[in-house]
């Protein structure tokens, strides 16, 4: 398998499901390649950026906007 396939097919498993023949290819090829894995990685955290432009912070994760509001609240200062 070379890159341009690993990049295909990672691609599709983020929409659909891929045949245990092209996941252990793709296995395979990432643990050899460190471009594919950082490639992967980026697909993630684009995923991830996407879904949460698309409908907002996952539960349970402060959003760096949230962080940086609360700590700018004059409310919040000199509180403690």
């Amino acid at each position: 398998m070379n890159c341009l396939e690993a990049t295909d097919l990672m691609s599709q498993s983020m929409d659909a499901p891929i045949g245990i023949s092209n996941r252990v290819k793709l296995r395979g090829h990432l643990f050899v390649c460190v471009h594919c894995r950082q490639f992967r990685t980026q697909l993630s955290v684009l995923r991830s950026a996407s879904h949460q432009w698309a409908h907002g912070p996952v539960p349970g994760q402060a959003s760096a906007k949230n962080n940086n509001d609360k700590n700018n609240n004059p409310d919040t200062q000199g509180s403690m």
